[in-house]
Order: structure tokens, then sequence, then C-alpha cells
């Protein structure tokens, strides 16, 4: 049993229960109970019946049940780690000890419901101990992809025999052929901002030419380089994905203008800090979007013969207005990062563009896109909502990345990959 293991299984479980809707539902229940309990409701006499409160008690308990039944939250047992079974149970037992410590305090002799309840409590621990004892017995799986930096020094690696080598053509955070100068000019231009407009970045390369690899290089020498606290350097902030620690904000999750618009919001909020997200309601998202998605080809403002209010106008003014006001309040510069632009459904690509050149157009803040400048040029060719230009007047610097091969480190590469097959010199 790793015990390393079993304690952080068992903070994870108390985090999960300590959220606030696990918790909330517990405390709901404890006072429900003790409040039952206190109106000796349980006793209550309807009409010629005696025992409606253990008939009501009875029919609680079962659709109690049934929910459960239904919710198939149990079929969470088989999961090797704290989930929604396990925060319901931890639950359980903290509502059953909480009653029966009360029930106990405040005299209440019936022996048979306090034994009934302890008895449901060491059950519900037991189990749960159980569960935790499993998580520690888990062996984590080993890693049988190779990356390319193992292969070029296979001496350190060990292969499965019963499996073919595969090898791992995700992002990683090394750079195989020496592109300093690449990774420079990006650094660079992450720390280039303005502190009345947005400074957008294209980082520029064909599929696999390794455009992450450069932006990981990149991020991880700012984040690694440690400067005086009024240096500019030491102001720089990467916006992450909600929920997320090194994950780039993903056109590909939302479905909507609405959607996108709210979260690219909550993500900016997110990344400055703050803890708490505005409760736009659907008509300010309607509004922001419907004057989007109505900005001409070739420029800023809004025509005066689309039908858009003024109502809907004044919605995207206070929008951008406070976010900038909160940009200036935390006195960084803020990066967001977004790969695969050119991945994206056209729409998105379309909407994703003018939001950053109007909505979300904001001081101290630098975004960095990752894309195919013919796979870009093409949607924006093929779509009547924009021209083809108009990604030139929006990216304000473009790196290349130049497609090179160092030949040398490819043939080692394959060489080693041959005798880890086994084939002789």
């Amino acid at each position: 049993m790793d015990r390393n293991k079993l304690l952080n299984e068992f903070i994870k479980l108390n985090r999960s229960y300590f959220s606030p809707q696990p918790f909330v539902f517990s405390a709901v229940a404890i006072f429900i109970s003790q409040f039952v309990m206190a109106k000796d409701w349980i006793h209550s006499k309807i009409g010629n019946f005696n025992y409606f409160g253990y008939f009501v008690t009875i029919l609680i308990l079962l659709v109690g049940l049934n929910l459960i039944i239904n919710s198939h939250v149990f079929s969470f047992r088989k999961i090797t780690t704290v989930t929604s079974l396990d925060t319901c149970l931890y639950g359980a037992i903290w509502v059953l000890i909480t009653n029966a410590f009360l029930f106990w305090y405040q005299g209440i002799n019936n022996k048979l419901f306090l034994c009934f309840q302890i008895g449901i409590i060491i059950i519900l621990i037991g189990y749960e101990c159980y569960r935790l004892y499993k998580f520690s017995k888990v062996k984590n799986i080993e890693n049988e992809l190779l990356n390319l930096n193992q292969l070029l020094n296979a001496n350190d690696i060990s292969v499965n025999e019963k499996f073919p080598i595969i090898v791992d053509e995700r992002a990683v955070d090394y750079d195989l052929f020496d592109r300093d100068a690449v990774k420079n000019e990006l650094l660079n231009a992450i720390k280039c901002f303005s502190s009345s407009h947005s400074y957008i970045v294209g980082l520029v390369g064909k599929w696999g030419s390794g455009k992450t690899t450069i932006l990981n290089l990149a991020k991880k020498e700012v984040q690694k380089t440690h400067f005086s606290e009024d240096s500019q350097e030491n102001r720089i902030v990467f916006i992450n994905a909600l929920g997320s620690n090194n994950t780039d904000f993903n056109l590909w999750l939302f479905g909507s203008q609405e959607a996108m618009i709210k979260g690219m919001y909550e993500t900016l909020l997110s990344g400055m800090g703050v803890k708490y997200n505005w409760a736009f309601n659907n008509k300010t998202l309607e509004n922001v979007a419907k004057v989007v998605s109505g900005i001409p080809k070739v420029g800023y403002m809004v025509g005066s013969t689309l039908p858009i209010d003024s109502a809907s106008y004044v919605d995207v003014v206070k929008l951008k207005n406070r976010l900038t006001n909160y940009i200036r309040s935390t006195g960084r510069h803020y990066v967001m990062c977004v790969e695969d632009l050119d991945r994206a459904d056209d729409d998105q690509v379309v909407l994703f563009l003018k939001l950053i050149n109007t909505v979300f157009d904001l001081p101290c803040l630098t975004y960095v896109l990752l894309y195919d400048k013919e796979r870009l040029d093409k949607i924006l060719k093929h779509t009547q909502k924009m021209n083809i230009l108009y990604s030139n007047k929006v990216i304000n610097q473009e790196i290349t990345i130049p497609t090179m091969l160092d030949r040398e480190k490819c043939w080692e590469c394959l060489h080693n990959l041959l005798e880890l097959y086994g084939i002789s010199q």
C-alpha cells in the first residue's frame, strides 16, 4: 500500500466534499432532520392514522433510494479514484455522525434508533476505507509511447517486446532542431504589449512543424526567469483555459457565438485571478453577439444600415470597459495563447478574429495565435463574412516556423528504432 497515495486520495475526498454544493446539501439535511425531531413529527397523528410520521419517513427513504438508483451513482464504484459516489457516501457519514451526536446530546433515548444509525455509520466508514485502500493499491500505468528525444537517446529506455514501438507525436517542451532564433523572436514578441490595445502575434507553420513546441519553450523561458518585482517580465501572466494550469484557450469547446463570448470573458477573469463569474443573462449575450456578427468586412465600426439597436452596442461598450478597467487595475501583462486556430470551424475562426479586434481588443493583453497560413487564408477566402485581407489587419506580427530537419538526428532516430526492434547493424 502506498501511504502517500492513500493520503492524497483522502485529501482529494475532503476537497470534493467541502466544496459548496455537497457541503450545503449536508447542512440542509442535518437541519431538516433536527427540525423534524424537534417538532416530534415522527409521532404525528393524522385523523385516525397514528403512524403518519413513520409513513412519511419510509416514503422519503424510498424516494431517495429511487433517486440514487436512477442516478446510477453506484456505477462509479468501478473507478479507482475519488468520484461522486465517494463524495455522496462521505457526506452521508458526516450527516449521520452529526445527527447521532445531536440526538444523544438532546437526551433522545431511542436506543434502537441510535444503534441503527451507528451501524449504518460503521458500514459506510468501512466501505469508504476499503475504497481508499483499493485506490492506494492501483499502480500507475507506464507510458508505452516514446518521444523523439527518447528515441534519439535509445540507451536510456526499455521497450515492451509484446507491443509495437509507437512514437508520440504530441507537442513537447524540447527542440531537437535547435531553433533558438525562432524561440527568441517569439519570446520578444510575447513581451510586447500596448497600454491601449491588444497586441496580436501569429506563429505560422505547417501541421507538425513544431509550433506548439516552440510556444512551450518560450513559455518555459518566461516562467523560469526571475526578475525584480517592478520589471516588465515579472508581470507576464499566461491565461489558461478554465480549470487548467497549462492548457491554452480552445475554440473547439464552443458551439455558439454566445458560448464563445462568455467563455472568453470567464477565461480572462480567471486569468486575472477573479474567482467568480459575472452572471450575464441571455439577452446581454445575444446583444453582444449581434453586434459582433454584424461588424462589416473592412472595419471596426458598425454600419448604420445594420439592424442593431443602441442597447446592443451599449452592452458591447460596457463589457469592453469593464475588462479594460480590470486589466489596468492589476498592473500586469497578460498573454492568451490559442492553438490550432485554423483547425476550428470556419465560423468560429471568423468570430474569434472579430472578437479580438473589437470586444476583446484590450490593453496589456497579447494574443499568440498558432495556425497554418494557407489554411487560414482559405477559410477567409470561402467565407462571405470577412475580407481575405482581414487577418493582415488584425495580426500585428507573424513569426514563421522554418521547415528544417537535421538529417543526422533523423537518421539516428531511425537507426535506434530499428535496433529496438532487434534488427542488426
